[in-house]
């Protein structure tokens, strides 16, 4: 088991903590849990290499689980905002060549 993995596992088995989202409201372990063992998988079946990750999320519990996700895999990340204009991150992701593109849409090939 990872650090990582453990860091989570105590995380899951202590009932006194509590996960809010951006709005405020109460986000449930199990769906967040949920949500980090997709990105995992989806993290490990792309890897190759050593080629990163483009994480590009407003901050907040989904980009937190990927940065998790990336490491619990040993793979490197390149954080991004949305907000950024789209040629910014359009020159980041052709400078990088990343395996792989999260964001609000979907989990994704890098293409851009």
């Amino acid at each position: 088991m990872s650090q990582i993995e453990g860091i989570i596992s105590k995380w899951e088995s202590n009932v006194n903590w509590v996960i809010h989202d951006t709005n405020g409201n109460q986000v449930p372990k199990a769906m967040l849990h949920g949500q980090w063992l997709g990105l995992r998988n989806a993290i490990r079946k792309s890897a190759r290499n050593d080629a990163p990750v483009v994480i590009c999320l407003e901050h907040g519990e989904a980009f937190l689980l990927s940065i998790i996700a990336c490491l619990a895999e040993g793979v490197p990340f390149v954080p991004m905002l949305p907000v950024w204009p789209e040629a910014r991150r359009a020159e980041i992701i052709h400078f990088v060549e990343p395996v792989l593109v999260i964001n609000e849409d979907k989990i994704g090939r890098a293409h851009v």
